[in-house]
């Protein structure tokens, strides 16, 4: 049977490649999730745009809040789709069966990534896979501006394109550390697409797991940040990941000793701020999404 459709037979009978294709169906429908927590933002921003005439400033409002309101409904729509009440119905049948699989009992299993492995496996039908564009494609002398526009807005870092390697570099330090990110950037059907991989320079005894801990998040990050200006302060949210405290608990460290290395997007605090990126840790990210 083939897997796309297989979803639809005997739970029971669920391979791990239909494991994957659900969990990588759960995290689509979260992302929807995520991005309807950043229109209350969005909409404060249209308001206070500066506007030559009313009528654009009601043109400016009115795409906002259609935008929205196709969010919502594309959101509502994937969460009552007859893929996701399957993975809603066989989840609870497996829990009553055996009540170890509760949540409050059982392991958790990370959170994002499983739609870059159904991407893999060829899992997702082409519906899902179109709705999951690249960025736009910049030029050699694009990048180049870009660094040195990054440059410009943060003296402390340091920031360079590499034309031959397709590859940004971008360091700083943050406390104690000195973090080098490298970011690979990927022409797809003439669409950007940007890998992120980081580490300490020089090495630096102790501070393995630190770094996985980054280079998941950006893995696995929620809808995949593939606008390189959003990407780019993302990366700059780091500079503060061994002082930050997490948005959630309150702490730098949590109870495992884990840095807050989870990044995401925040709401507005006036018509005027810039929107930022909050510090989390991921078990705290995790525990608020349950």
């Amino acid at each position: 049977m083939d897997t796309k459709d297989a979803l639809a037979g005997d739970p029971s009978l669920w391979s791990e490649e239909e494991y994957i294709l659900s969990l990588a169906r759960i995290e689509m429908l979260q992302d929807k999730l995520n991005k309807l927590r950043t229109a209350p933002g969005d909409f404060i921003h249209s308001t206070t745009k500066t506007a030559e005439t009313p009528e654009e400033l009601y043109q400016g409002i009115s795409t906002t809040f259609n935008a929205f309101k196709d969010g919502v409904g594309d959101f509502l729509t994937t969460q009552s789709s007859p893929e996701i009440k399957k993975i809603y119905e066989h989840a609870e049948a497996c829990i009553k069966a055996d009540p170890d699989l509760d949540p409050a009992r059982s392991k958790t299993v990370d959170q994002y990534g499983w739609v870059d492995k159904a991407k893999e496996r060829g899992l997702l039908n082409n519906k899902e896979e179109e709705k999951d564009e690249g960025g736009p494609l910049l030029s050699n002398e694009e990048m180049s501006q870009a660094m040195a526009n990054l440059v410009q807005k943060y003296p402390w870092v340091k920031a360079s394109w590499m034309v031959e390697q397709r590859m940004a570099e971008i360091s700083f330090h943050a406390v104690t550390i000195r973090l080098r990110f490298k970011v690979t950037v990927e022409n797809r059907n003439s669409k950007a697409w940007y890998t992120v991989s980081v580490s300490s320079v020089p090495p630096k005894h102790g501070t393995d797991a630190f770094l996985a801990g980054i280079n998941s998040s950006f893995s696995q990050r929620p809808s995949p940040v593939n606008d390189l200006p959003t990407l780019l302060e993302m990366i700059i949210s780091y500079q503060t990941v061994r002082s930050a405290k997490c948005t959630i608990c309150n702490k730098v460290l949590d109870d495992k000793l884990n840095w807050p290395d989870l990044r995401c997007l925040g709401p507005v605090s006036s018509p005027a701020a810039e929107r930022v990126y909050l510090p989390y840790h991921k078990s705290c990210f995790a525990g608020a999404q349950a």
